[in-house]
């Protein structure tokens, strides 16, 4: 049995890098603005890994959040894909066989994510979400080792 908080369970910080203030920066000899001040940076979202318990146990779950302030951008694409990686080939099969994603109906960029990150849509559960007072389905993807080839 895995208790929760298991030290297999990863969550990180998603930061991105603060556009220059007007006053952190001043004219180089060609005009244009140049930092003076260390680049700072803005937590983004976070993605994790959440796992799961008896016959699902070399199973965990990709879980991931993004500020609205950027979307659209890529930036969880190009996350998903490297964490993803990342897990499969750093933990040991006999911890990690495969990631499991799910989004709610509707949530479309979200399934690209997935989708370009190397997930396979596996199905649908249909009305499994209760989210916001509807009832919604949830649509099932899943990563493999051998995806990754």
């Amino acid at each position: 049995m895995v208790r929760k908080g298991d030290s297999r369970e990863k969550a990180f910080g998603i930061y991105v890098p603060d556009p220059p203030s007007p006053s952190s920066t001043e004219p180089s000899s060609t005009g244009q603005s140049t930092p003076t001040s260390p680049t700072t940076y803005t937590l983004a979202g976070s993605i994790g890994l959440q796992i799961q318990s008896d016959v699902e146990i070399r199973t965990m779950n990709l879980g991931y959040v993004l500020g609205e302030a950027y979307w659209g951008q890529g930036i969880m694409t190009e996350v998903a894909i490297a964490f993803s990686r990342w897990a499969l080939e750093t933990m040991p099969e006999e911890e990690l066989t495969r990631l499991d994603g799910a989004v709610y109906e509707g949530n479309t960029a979200s399934m690209r994510v997935l989708i370009k990150a190397g997930f396979k849509f596996e199905g649908v559960r249909r009305k499994a979400i209760w989210k916001n007072g509807k009832v919604l389905d949830q649509y099932c993807y899943g990563l493999l080792r051998e995806d990754l080839m």
